[in-house]
């Protein structure tokens, strides 16, 4: 055949594929608001309950534009250089399967690999072809195109091509896109609308965020920000054209020409939080995951009280007598198994005081449970003494440090269903603080505010209350006007509180300040009430108690 008449033929097919192509697309753009509200409910309901997942592999995600080559050399670095086996899905482009897309992808073929594979369908039953499937058996790395993040889902979402993709981050690969490859990667997804977006489940690759694409060059600030207002929990990242941000692990950096835009949702009291992670920067995000939920936590102000069993929230400084009395009773009685969770002990170190203190008040099963770290506290045999204990004692130590240790493990939730099981659980200074709501911990030199709200939320087995320090003032008086409707209790030295229900009482040698007045209080209402030792107060009616429970005469 005349060659100029067979390029003619190929044009026309190449038009007549893309007009079905651009008609489909109108026609799924009907479609997608009747069927994307259920499943955007379903992944929503996955992601707000969770923390940001480590990576095991390496994620590059790229706001769209060009690609510079510091990116390029980025993914195939982290796909294994020129031992790379490449895949690049061509789905989102109205010119996948076309000889256009073919040319195009003369940019990735010249690249010195092991391999390299198109890869492209329309058929969701192709997508769970093992024969069609196998490029993705050996492959190192796969990026995606830009185009429409629709396809994309429509195509493999729920498939056994969609499992493949996890797989290959899973076992160390790299998973890259820019533009609609880029908004695939969260699960909430942003499938178009220009103020107001129009939400899809993506692919979750990173978890807990949203992200938004083209962002400064397309002024995208206010569509995130609305994503986020109806999905509170997750965070925001706004990716400009010709950058990418690389996610290894937990740390995310920048790398290419232009930023990253960090976004916390709005809170009760609290605007959006907006910061800029410029080229070179890294950011912590599973702390930014635990700085939204913190924000959508502490913000829900629940009736205050403990669901149940007891809590003692023990000062700095000596424990008054009478704490370990209560707190073996509350466990049931001195032969109770007991545990302390503290630092851990070297060979031939001493167990802890607290050990030899409960001892001494008549518990006779007491056992020093070590804790160095985070994967210490998620071991199964630290679980398993958890789940065997009656009554828990928590040491003191840097509240950031119990929060990165604790916050959001199975260790806390084995401390929650010991409270609900009529347990007690104990804590000193920061230990107790980590029991309550939110904790007074203050931001580190240069590090991004949005970080420094991730050590903001404590267990929260005491809600609606922040325990805080009674010095500097600034710091409690601080924390009260960011949440004005907790409840803020400043507890000193030698001095102890006992918590069951809504009710808490006094133990030691000093008063405890209750900040209590809330927003809608008129202005005669006192700032704050002083409880006296054998006193107590009702959390949830935020009166004082005498003993006996009665309503005290002020």
């Amino acid at each position: 055949m005349d060659p100029f008449l067979r390029k003619g033929i190929d044009m026309t097919i190449t038009r007549l594929r893309i007009c079905c192509c651009i008609a489909a697309w109108g026609m799924a753009a009907l479609l997608i608001p009747a069927r994307a509200s259920a499943q955007v409910a379903e992944a929503a309901a996955a992601a707000v309950l969770e923390t940001f997942r480590p990576v095991s592999g390496a994620l590059v995600i790229v706001g769209g534009g060009g690609l510079p080559p510091e990116i390029i050399d980025r993914f195939l670095e982290l796909g294994d250089g020129e031992k790379a086996n490449l895949v690049v899905v061509t789905t989102a482009s109205i010119y996948a399967g076309t000889p256009e897309m073919d040319a195009r992808m003369n940019f990735w073929r010249e690249k010195s690999l092991k391999s390299f594979t198109v890869f492209h369908t329309r058929s969701r039953d192709e997508a769970n072809d093992p024969e069609f499937l196998k490029p993705l058996d050996e492959a190192t790395a796969v990026w995606f195109i830009g185009g429409n993040q629709n396809w994309l889902t429509d195509a493999y979402l729920g498939t056994r091509a969609e499992t493949k993709f996890r797989e290959i981050l899973d076992r160390g690969g790299v998973l890259g896109g820019t533009s609609a490859g880029a908004a695939i990667m969260s699960r909430i997804m942003i499938a178009g609308g220009k103020e107001t977006p129009l939400l899809r489940s993506g692919f979750g690759f990173a978890s807990a965020m949203i992200v938004d694409q083209h962002f400064r060059k397309r002024n995208r600030q206010d569509r995130l920000i609305d994503a986020l207002r109806q999905h509170p929990g997750l965070f925001g990242m706004g990716i400009d054209e010709s950058t990418a941000l690389v996610i290894r692990g937990s740390l995310a950096e920048v790398v290419g020409l232009s930023d990253v835009t960090i976004t916390l949702p709005a809170a009760e009291g609290r605007p959006a939080r907006v910061e800029s992670l410029a080229p070179g920067k890294t950011a912590d995000l599973y702390a930014l995951s635990r700085a939204a939920k913190s924000r959508r936590n502490i913000a829900t102000i629940t009736k205050p009280g403990v669901r149940g069993g007891t809590l003692i929230l023990v000062g700095q400084g000596s424990t008054p007598d009478e704490v370990g009395q209560e707190f073996l009773l509350a466990a049931g009685g001195n032969d109770a198994r007991i545990v302390v969770v503290c630092d851990a002990m070297a060979d031939g170190d001493e167990e802890p005081e607290v050990c030899r203190w409960l001892r001494l008040a008549g518990a006779t099963n007491v056992k020093a449970l070590p804790a160095r770290n985070r994967r210490d506290v998620e071991a199964p045999e630290f679980l398993a003494e958890l789940a065997a204990a009656k009554g828990i004692w928590l040491s003191d130590g840097p509240i950031r440090q119990l929060i990165d240790t604790y916050v959001d493990t199975p260790a806390q939730s084995a401390l929650e269903r010991l409270l609900d099981q009529g347990g007690v659980i104990a804590g000193s200074a920061a230990a107790a603080a980590l029991q309550t709501a939110a904790v007074s911990a203050l931001a580190t030199h240069d590090e991004l505010e949005s970080i420094s709200e991730a050590y903001e939320c404590g267990f929260g087995f005491l809600p609606g209350v922040a325990l805080m320090d009674c010095e500097p003032a600034e710091k409690a008086t601080g924390l009260k006007a960011r949440y004005p409707n907790l409840i803020g209790l400043e507890l000193k030295d030698s001095t102890a509180l006992l918590v069951r229900g809504s009710k808490m009482q006094v133990l030691g040698k000093h008063a405890v300040t209750v900040r209590d007045r809330r927003p809608q209080d008129s202005d005669d209402h006192p700032e704050f009430s002083l409880i006296k030792p054998g006193e107590a107060y009702d959390l949830a009616e935020r009166i004082r108690l005498a003993v006996g429970g009665e309503p005290a005469a002020e």
